[in-house]
């Protein structure tokens, strides 16, 4: 399968989905994965679950070894502190290294990819019994006084609004939890764009991030993080619908 070559000031954002995965396909994903990828695996309880991470991984490898044009079991991984996974070997692109990030939520999976630090989260919606408590633990203040304004029709958009768009930026700077989820304020109306609001008392119009969001169908919100003269695009399922008729 053929990309554009991805050039400077842009995401490729690619969604897949994780179950419903042929049998024949499921074997070449996995043939894909390494050693610790095929542990990491087993250590799954149930099946499904079991299933889901293997197709996600493998897919993984075959969108960055298509952007790579390497083998996708040649796609080799280092992890950061917090467990984020970089590309083990410099990628080969003129403007350096290849940076990217998944999210997966359910049967649906989000990847996003470009030369500069990414952070992605998407969450299939549904309704959340603890949604209150989640809202006073991880909410700032300023988020929490916007929930309040939302009218009830809208809220559990603008609670996943809020999340994932708060787990994107967390991801993207990599630092995972050493950043508290209440110090900064993203915008959480659903008839808003989206936007970076306040780090710890820094205007989002300073900082170096862009913010965007995507509703991907009414049961999925994902949120995207990166720099701020990137630009994502929407790039579709993968693989491909003329490529996925040749795994059937």
């Amino acid at each position: 399968m053929d990309v554009p070559r991805l050039k400077k000031g842009q995401v490729a954002v690619w969604t897949a989905e994780l179950d419903n995965v042929t049998e024949t396909r499921s074997g070449q994903l996995v043939r894909s994965l390494s050693l610790d990828e095929n542990q990491r695996a087993l250590r799954f309880r149930f099946e499904r679950d079991r299933n889901r991470f293997v197709v996600g991984r493998g897919v993984l490898r075959e969108i960055l070894g298509t952007y790579l044009q390497i083998d996708p079991e040649k796609v080799d991984f280092n992890y950061g502190p917090q467990g984020k996974p970089y590309l083990k070997e410099p990628s080969g692109y003129a403007l350096g290294s290849l940076f990217f990030n998944v999210s997966h939520s359910a049967d649906q999976a989000i990847y996003a990819l470009g030369l500069g630090e990414v952070g992605v989260d998407l969450e299939v919606v549904r309704p959340i019994p603890e949604m209150q408590a989640l809202i006073d633990q991880y909410f700032s203040v300023a988020e929490r006084s916007a929930f309040g304004s939302v009218s009830p029709d809208q809220k559990l958009k603008a609670f996943y609004n809020c999340w994932t768009r708060k787990e994107a930026y967390v991801k993207a700077c990599g630092d995972g939890l050493l950043i508290s989820l209440d110090q900064f304020d993203v915008s959480i109306e659903p008839e808003l764009p989206a936007r970076l609001l306040r780090v710890q008392g820094t205007s989002g119009d300073q900082l170096p991030w862009s913010l965007h969001s995507f509703d991907l169908s009414t049961e999925a919100v994902a949120a995207l993080v990166c720099l701020r003269d990137d630009e994502p695009y929407l790039c579709g399922r993968w693989p491909a619908q003329e490529d996925a008729e040749n795994h059937h």
